[in-house]
């Protein structure tokens, strides 16, 4: 299959400014040419690892130490520390990220908030809304085998017990699933890290190197898995992750739709589904359910993109006539 996708030289980022042609990239077997940077690409292994260690970096420097700090200064019960400390993580990414492109040259020819991702912003809403819902349904299907299975069952978290305190256990229960993990992650990984491989590795390259390594990283997790077994499959699971991860990025050209879903799987999967036995089954099901919903997204960003080159003006031709030879 060959797979058109929009983006703008190294990478598939779309860029606000850029003309038909320079937001067209196919992936095939052939290695194109494609524009270097300022500076030398770093070596695709180096990025993963820089990936990594930065994932690594703001959870410590951004929530831990910072937690650690306002707690000695605020009171161990504090609230503002703990929810300081988790909006701290996805502003400690935002300046890393920010960081690494500078470091590395600002390849692309635009400003960081430009090729980052972020934009679009007029698009933000809607995609993260559909992310939200790609994610209700995937784990609204995974609790639905779940039980049918006999592994697991929907569950309710406990209630808060008053007004207030259920207002503080939802507040940080979002902070926890998109300044910690959806933005933060996204912004890191299928952001910086994507645009950095893609100055070296094709598009469909980038998505299996970011995926492998994404998941990874989550040996590191508390993911319950009392064997070596369940955890390897938690890996697993968390590299199928990374992969539809990755196809929201393809699929909606920023990083917003990756962030509505990442963040609202997170949240509702570990809150509202629970696994009484059996966790590798249902490891398999999330699996196989984010793979093929991964599938999906780049089947819809190949015919998307092919569309758009389609109506692509070829250089040379007239304004206006795609089609027509000039004369």
């Amino acid at each position: 299959m060959t797979l058109v996708m929009p983006g703008h030289p190294p990478g598939w980022m779309r860029v606000p400014g850029a003309t038909a042609q320079a937001r067209l990239m196919t992936i095939t077997n052939s290695t194109a040419a494609r524009p270097a940077g300022p500076r030398r690409p770093m070596r695709p292994w180096l990025v993963l690892i820089t990936a990594i260690a930065l994932t690594l970096v703001n959870v410590l420097a951004g929530g831990v130490l910072v937690a650690a700090a306002l707690t000695a200064v605020l009171g161990p019960d504090s609230v503002a520390a703990s929810l300081a400390s988790r909006v701290c993580v996805a502003v400690t990414a935002g300046f890393t990220a920010y960081l690494w492109w500078r470091l590395s040259g600002r390849p692309g020819g635009h400003g960081w908030f430009a090729t980052s991702g972020i934009r679009p912003l007029r698009t933000a809403p809607r995609q993260f809304a559909l992310g939200g819902c790609l994610a209700l349904l995937l784990v609204s299907a995974l609790a639905g085998i779940d039980s049918l299975l006999g592994i697991g069952h929907p569950a309710m978290p406990d209630h808060p017990g008053t007004p207030g305190g259920l207002v503080l256990t939802a507040l940080t229960a979002l902070l926890s699933a998109w300044a910690v993990q959806g933005f933060p992650e996204e912004l890191l990984w299928r952001g910086q890290a994507a645009r950095e491989l893609s100055r070296s590795w094709s598009p469909g390259a980038v998505i299996a190197g970011t995926s492998l390594a994404f998941g990874a990283l989550h040996i590191l997790s508390n993911s319950g898995a009392s064997t070596w077994f369940d955890r390897s499959l938690y890996v697993v699971a968390a590299m199928s992750f990374g992969f539809l991860l990755a196809s929201c990025r393809a699929a909606g050209r920023s990083l917003w739709l990756g962030i509505g879903y990442h963040g609202a799987y997170d949240l509702m999967n570990s809150r509202f589904l629970e696994i009484t036995n059996r966790l590798w089954l249902s490891l398999t099901v999330i699996t196989l359910l984010h793979v093929a919903a991964g599938m999906a997204l780049l089947s819809l960003a190949a015919r998307r993109a092919k569309d758009t080159a389609a109506h692509a003006i070829p250089v040379g031709s007239p304004t206006g006539s795609p089609n027509v030879p000039p004369s």
